[in-house]
């Protein structure tokens, strides 16, 4: 992480390990096919994802992400979710091997 961005002035709704539960959930529902999606491969990328989104968050003032002196992340905010979810996918894509 940078160490120009204050963890402190971020918040999130929920934790690493429950958000990437989440996704695998959202993830299982949305695609309900015989390929389920553990939480445990997902949560590498969560921190990396969240990190990419705090980076944003402090370079913008939009309402609903910053208040009181605080940047905040909500799973329920569908803006900020869809910019978290873009980050995550990149990331995993990013650290993929597409030579094969």
């Amino acid at each position: 992480m940078s160490k120009i961005i204050n963890k402190e002035i971020f918040t999130t709704s929920l934790a690493e390990e429950d958000l990437a539960l989440y996704i695998s959930s959202q993830l299982n529902y949305l695609f309900p096919d015989k390929y389920q999606i553990d939480h445990n491969v997902l949560k590498p990328y969560v921190g990396k994802a969240l990190e990419r989104l705090r980076w944003c968050f402090v370079h913008l003032r939009i309402k609903g992400f910053y208040s009181n002196g605080q940047y905040k992340y909500s799973h329920l905010n569908t803006d900020q979710h869809a910019i978290f979810l873009y980050f995550l996918c990149n990331t995993i894509l990013m650290k993929m091997d597409l030579s094969t």
